[in-house]
């Protein structure tokens, strides 16, 4: 399945981003679906979970770090 992420990266503060976005696929919006901050030695920062409109909103500590959406069933997205 095809995963469709839109993020928009605003500023929260001069070290944090505040990002949101919609997960889906080409049937529906996925609702569960866990989106995961990790830093470069691949531990998790911070977690969001998707809504009942598969929409997230999370603060992102390092914007060089790597965002992972992850649902069961699904290949997970893996930001380059």
């Amino acid at each position: 399945m095809l995963w469709v992420i839109a993020l928009m990266a605003l500023p929260a503060s001069a070290q944090q981003h505040r990002i949101s976005g919609t997960v889906s696929d080409d049937i529906d919006v996925i609702i569960g679906a866990n989106v995961v901050e990790y830093d470069k030695n691949s531990r998790p920062v911070s977690h969001a979970v998707t809504d009942m409109n598969g929409n997230f909103t999370m603060n992102v500590k390092d914007p060089n770090n790597t965002i992972k959406i992850s649902y069961v069933g699904y290949k997970d997205w893996i930001s380059k």
